[in-house]
């Protein structure tokens, strides 16, 4: 029986083409109030509780005033308290907005200032939002309190903004997106690739809010009766991603490709229990769709693709069973209710086995870009044969003959590193602001085999350069660019490459300089660690006071020498401590202490509930002040 033939999928259960996510929550509030509707780390809240949770919410916004047409924003990681916030900004008719809370303080604010949200909740743990200028009145700190609430409910209709969600932009500052409800039912509800189709279904939480696949995890698990269950680590590591699927019987995950190529190299059939998976964000490799197929071969592993744009999903391709031989591994088709063209430069549909770019319409439209009305009529168009609106994605595509779409490039500076969209272009923008920059370039590079690293070129004003000169610009960018846009490598050049017509030869920058050096130790474990950071990398000198994150590092591949410290040196390290402990002199004293002694997770635990009740007691402060 294929999974279009089940019974989640028969003519009973019709497409609400006419409903708002929230609406399908209360169904399931009606239908299941005593089934688990979210878990965390072994806490748990019911349908009803959960809705009796966000209407204590929701009547916080309405006492400030919050109502359709206001934003709220969020600024917290991934938990109970973050669901019941988005539950409750819908109910009252506003739309809500993900800040990250890692996020430079500089980014932040133009979010704030750019979003005008009428509301912030946030956690005392995730920043000291009240330095950001935003007024503590109209602030709400997120803390779990039980009862129900009065509200006035605004069920509003499916073209009613749910979530603003920012991206990448190639102007040096971040688009925000606006997604309406009809797009948010169309991905998640019982659609045909999205096998999630009730109570009994749960689905692991563990993408960053900020970024738009959390809504299908969460959606996807509310919208359909299941349970959602929670992964509050701000990076997972692979052994807590698989701890979480065994405790919680997660049956559906969303990973980036990053994430879920590596977790098919380290341990695959670690996997296996799972029904479905999601898997979208960057290529995904023909050897790692062979190897998962024959690792997995009762879960449906889902190759998806899809810009925020168009609601998180646009086109999915289920991995057959026997694996993949036939090329690079297809985008697939169009999801329900989407369509897809591949169409020419004046959007002329082109033949099946033509390159032209990919075009999508349907359900899953966003509305446009926030306060950027050019931008959104670049963007959004119209099908010149039929008039239907359409989003050019920018992305080259191919039909092949039997229907399947393939993944060619992109047509502009556009590249994805680590499951996240970057604009080369922003990086530039950012880095040319920089009054010591004369001109600078960026690219991504993949010098070593698996291992991408975004380079930065610069030209210095001052010539020549300044002693330290890249670094000292990296370290500035640092103060007002996200981690995944910070440049892995510097190049300083006195002149660029130029093309025959004059412009810029991106393809004759050169490559960085990766010469090897010894590192300087008779200590085994610095000189084990050292050869770990060269092979994930990709680099050919680290040095003892060197900084992980400095060097290039991301969360993903902290992920990766997480596992190998694990092999070679300490199966206990946390993968906090890491994150604690960034550099190989420190790390190195850190894995000699002896067993018993507090690692930095229990330490944080304690830090994190003093920083609650420090931010707690100075936002009653803040209001009594203005009251």
């Amino acid at each position: 029986m294929s999974l279009a033939e089940t019974p989640a999928f028969s003519a009973a259960h019709a497409y609400p083409r006419n409903s708002t996510i929230i609406a399908l929550f209360k169904d399931n509030v009606r239908a299941t109030p005593h089934a688990i509707a979210v878990e965390q780390e072994g806490r748990t809240l019911s349908y009803a509780e959960l809705d009796a949770y966000s209407n204590r919410l929701a009547a916080k916004l309405q006492m400030i005033g919050v109502g359709p047409g206001d934003i709220v924003a969020l600024l917290t990681l991934r938990s109970i308290e973050a669901v019941a916030a988005m539950i409750a900004t819908l109910k009252v008719g506003a739309a809500f907005t993900p800040l990250d809370p890692a996020y430079p303080r500089e980014r932040l604010a133009f979010m704030l200032t750019d979003a005008t949200p009428k509301a912030l909740f946030a956690q005392a743990d995730a920043l000291d939002f009240l330095q950001l200028g935003f007024p503590a009145a109209n602030t709400i700190l997120l803390k779990y309190e039980a009862g129900d609430a009065q509200i006035v409910a605004h069920e509003g209709a499916p073209e009613d903004p749910a979530y603003l969600m920012y991206t990448s932009g190639s102007t040096g500052q971040p688009k925000g997106v606006i997604v309406p409800h009809r797009g948010v039912v169309r991905s998640t509800w019982r659609n045909k690739f999205v096998g999630i189709s009730g109570p009994g279904d749960v689905v692991l939480h563990m993408v960053a809010l900020s970024f738009d696949p959390s809504q299908l995890e969460i959606w996807g698990a509310l919208a359909n009766g299941g349970t959602l269950a929670i992964l509050p680590d701000a990076t997972p590591s692979l052994d807590r991603i698989i701890e979480a699927v065994k405790r919680t019987k997660a049956n559906w995950t969303v990973f980036s490709t990053g994430i879920f190529h590596y977790m098919v190299e380290h341990n695959p059939s670690a996997l296996a229990s799972l029904r479905g998976m999601f898997i979208g964000g960057d290529v995904f490799s023909v050897q790692h769709a062979d190897k998962a197929a024959r690792a997995m071969p009762n879960t449906m592993v889902v190759n998806a693709y899809g810009p925020t744009e168009n609601s998180v999903i646009t086109t999915c391709f289920v991995l057959p069973p026997t694996g993949w031989s036939e090329g690079s591994v297809p985008i697939g088709e169009a999801v329900d209710h989407c369509t897809v063209y591949v169409m020419d430069e004046a959007l002329r549909e082109v033949a099946d086995g033509e390159t032209g770019e990919l075009c999508t319409g349907g359900d899953g439209l966003a509305l446009g870009y926030h306060n950027q009305p050019e931008l959104t009529a670049q963007k959004f168009v119209r099908h010149p044969q039929t008039g239907e609106r359409l989003y050019r994605t920018g992305d080259i595509v191919r039909r092949r003959p039997d229907g399947l779409i393939e993944f060619v490039g992109r047509n502009d500076r556009q590249v994805k590193l680590n499951g996240k969209r970057v604009e080369l272009d922003e990086i530039e923008a950012l880095l040319r602001m920089d009054d010591e920059v004369a001109d600078a370039a960026a690219i991504l590079r993949e010098d070593t085999p698996g291992i991408k690293r975004l380079a930065a070129y610069l030209k210095p004003v001052e010539q020549p350069a300044p002693p330290a000169f890249g670094a000292a610009v990296i370290e500035r960018l640092k103060t007002h660019a996200p981690a995944h846009l910070i440049p892995s490598d510097v190049v300083v050049m006195e002149t660029f490459p130029l093309t025959p017509a004059g412009k810029l030869d991106r393809k004759a920058l050169p490559a960085p300089r990766l010469d090897f050096k010894p590192l300087e130790t008779n200590d085994d474990t610095e000189r084990t660690l050292a050869e770990i950071w060269r092979e994930v990398l990709g680099v050919g000198a680290v040095g003892l006071d060197d900084n992980f994150f400095d060097l290039g590092g991301t969360s993903l591949l902290l992920i990766r020498v997480h596992a190998k410290i694990q092999e070679k040196l300490s199966p206990e390290i946390s993968l906090v401590a890491l994150f604690e402990t960034p550099k190989i002199r420190d790390l190195a004293q850190r894995l000699r202490k002896p067993k018993g002694e507090p690692d930095g997770a229990a330490l944080a635990v304690k830090d994190r509930a003093k920083r609650q009740a420090e931010a707690l007691a100075r936002l009653r402060d803040a209001k009594k002040g203005r009251g």
